[in-house]
């Protein structure tokens, strides 16, 4: 299969594994809001971002370089190395959840003083996802550098429905709490390992037949610039976390909950195009080839910002009317969303750049620009938020999501003589515009096809 229809078969299964997905998390959202209080939903919101930091100090901020280095060595048809280095990593993560439960555990007073009763008495079921978390991520890490995108796609869809299923039981039985929302959470995970088991088996006993060399490829990759991209995630995953708390402690943890049901639509919109999952692995097992490179960066970018632009319009009119029907108690959520989306177009540069920093081992450079990001939330978003209220944390997300764009920019131009967004690419259209059209083309017909099908079978 051809780089263009790898990308666009990958990324329309991802993508209608996504809409589905979030059919049934935007259907166990309204049953959350509708029955929880602003304040629990705000403190469950609390207990599943504080899971975030956990997840990746396990991993230490490294999946996205380990998936990027193991699929540059299937590239180069090293499978010793690849299994080396995979198995190391994996074994790593499950010696340090232990012990970071440990410190979680040790933390409970502090938790019990500043979210109260409801989250102290929580933290355990809290850890036990953080754990079947961390081995869905680490499966998905491993199908995702083998491409196999179908099977993650199933994953995508049976953790939401799953949950979805189990709150419409709850709520039949009339128990919706905090408790029994995160034990929901919880058998949706299990349930989205499960299903992978026969393609993840399938590619473990390739593995088998793979002799693994002696030398530790993870110290090595660590020491060389594995420091560096950890180090970015886990600032990346502070900031995610830091934004909620904040809000949390200057305004409210009812505020929490307002800002947290724009960011689930907000998310739902950037899933619907998965294109940096299919390209982060096309572009480190093609970075010998720059000038191909150059090209299929120019032509996805153009695409991606055309859809973004799209999908910001729609998201824009329909907002209102999705808010005030769905979520009653949330008006004032709507707002929120709608600055959200501004930001919506600038996703293409980070769904290209993001990628291409990692495959030319800019980890270094990556982190520096995580740290000033960390020191603009922690000095900006207080001020924002006394100023303009919630709405603060929005308007230092732009501000901070722009520096970090231009910098990243500035340093693939300078340095690789790489740019990311080209304006006279709209202005022109050649073969390759055809074919990618011609492929879009030939995939909705047959979607409308399968559902014409599915349409007579019914009838």
């Amino acid at each position: 299969m051809s780089t263009l229809k790898h990308v666009i078969s990958s990324t329309s299964i991802l993508a209608i594994s996504n809409g589905i997905a979030r059919v049934a998390s935007f259907v166990s959202v309204v049953i959350m809001t509708t029955h929880l209080s602003l304040y629990q939903y705000g403190v469950l919101t609390l207990a599943l971002t504080l899971s975030g930091p956990i997840l990746t100090l396990c991993n230490l901020g490294l999946d996205e370089l380990i998936m990027a280095d193991v699929s540059r060595y299937i590239g180069e048809k090293k499978y010793d190395h690849a299994k080396k280095l995979m198995s190391t990593y994996f074994s790593m993560q499950w010696l340090l959840l232990p012990v970071l439960g440990a410190a979680v555990y040790v933390l409970r007073p502090y938790l019990q003083e500043r979210y109260g009763e409801l989250l102290y008495t929580h933290v355990y079921v809290m850890l036990y996802y953080v754990a079947l978390q961390l081995a869905r991520t680490g499966i998905n890490t491993f199908l995702n550098i083998h491409s196999r995108f179908l099977a993650i796609a199933k994953a995508q869809v049976f953790e939401p429905i799953i949950r979805c299923l189990c709150l419409v039981g709850l709520l039949w039985a009339n128990h919706i709490t905090v408790e029994y929302v995160l034990w929901t959470y919880i058998v949706g995970s299990m349930v989205s390992i499960v299903v992978v088991f026969p393609d993840l088996f399938e590619l473990l006993k390739k593995y088998k037949g793979y002799t693994s060399i002696k030398k530790n490829m993870l110290y090595g990759v660590v020491r060389a610039h594995g420091k560096w991209q950890g180090m970015l995630q886990i600032i990346s995953s502070a900031i995610n976390s830091l934004r909620y708390h904040f809000i949390n402690v200057i305004i409210s943890t009812e505020a929490v909950a307002l800002f947290s049901v724009a960011q689930s639509m907000y998310s739902v919109l950037t899933s619907l195009l998965p294109v940096k999952t299919v390209i982060a692995p096309l572009i480190a097992r093609k970075l010998a080839d720059k000038e191909h490179m150059r090209s299929f960066i120019t032509k996805a970018s153009k695409y991606t910002f055309l859809t973004y632009v799209l999908a910001m319009s729609a998201a824009l009119v329909s907002a209102p009317f999705i808010v005030t029907f769905f979520f009653p108690k949330y008006i004032a959520a709507i707002i929120l969303f709608e600055l959200m989306v501004l930001r919506l177009p600038l996703n293409m540069f980070s769904v290209i750049q993001a990628p291409l920093m990692t495959a030319f081992k800019e980890q270094k450079y990556m982190s520096g620009l995580g740290i000033l990001n960390l020191l603009l939330v922690i000095t900006v978003t207080p001020v924002f938020l006394y100023m303009f209220g919630i709405v603060g944390t929005i308007i230092e997300s732009l501000f901070t999501v722009g520096i970090v764009i231009y910098l990243r920019e500035r340093l693939l131009h300078k340095k690789y003589h790489i740019s990311t967004f080209s304006p006279r690419s709209f202005f022109s259209f050649d073969n390759a515009d055809l074919q990618v059209l011609q492929e879009v083309w030939i995939w909705i017909k047959k979607m409308g096809g399968k559902v014409g099908f599915l349409g007579k079978k019914a009838i």
